[in-house]
């Protein structure tokens, strides 16, 4: 694992010093700190990593993470290290129906910026997916709707709230992935994307086209 973090270093490093007009910062990690992370690093380790990337870089260094652990001493503690602070909300996993979806996030991410007050807080990612099976996790902790309709209700919403608001919003995701998650081809993971795994478009890409009412 070492080495894989080492060379993903190393390209990020040197692409960002190729293309520095299209990359606007690096990410060092991703949900690398929050509890229920399959892949969790200890802290100081991270920090590590994001010192060097830091010293090797003129462009702003983060790690991205989610909600709760930027609520966290350790989470504040992190954020002392970086340039921005890269939060993932998801309203789907949080229960919400589609109805509330927007408004919940809104106020999710303003508590968090509160809550890193004088820091640059950035969303990274939020969404709405088009499939779920009622097993496993997704069962248990989604209740909203989902489907292209769906998705095409969420994201434009949220979109105008983010340019109201002045929020710098990532949507997860541009393509589904389809090789994500389970065996079972509705599993959510795999179908988060704005377009199929085929890069055709699903609904939400002609709705983003359209002034959210």
């Amino acid at each position: 694992r070492r080495a894989a973090n080492r060379a993903e270093m190393e390209a990020a490093v040197r692409l960002a010093g190729k293309y520095p007009e299209l990359i606007v910062a690096l990410c060092v990690g991703n949900e690398t700190r929050v509890s229920w992370s399959a892949h969790r690093v200890p802290q100081e380790l991270l920090v590590g990593y994001v010192r060097e990337a830091r010293a090797r870089t003129k462009l702003p260094v983060t790690t991205a993470d989610d909600l709760d652990f930027w609520k966290e001493p350790a989470g504040r503690e992190l954020a002392e290290e970086l340039d921005l602070v890269v939060t993932h909300i998801h309203p789907l996993w949080r229960g919400r129906q589609l109805e509330e979806a927007v408004d919940y996030t809104g106020r999710a991410f303003q508590e968090l910026r509160e809550l890193h007050a004088g820091r640059t807080v950035v969303l990274g990612e939020t969404g709405w997916a088009t499939s779920k099976t009622a097993t496993g996790d997704q069962g248990r902790y989604m209740k909203g709707r989902v489907g292209e309709a769906e998705q095409a209700a969420f994201c434009p919403a949220f979109a105008a709230w983010a340019e109201r608001e002045r929020v710098v919003t990532f949507f997860f995701e541009a393509f589904d992935e389809n090789w994500k998650g389970g065996a079972e081809p509705a599993e959510v993971e795999k179908h988060w994307g704005f377009y199929r795994a085929d890069r055709t478009p699903k609904a939400v890409v002609a709705a983003l086209g359209r002034p959210a009412r």
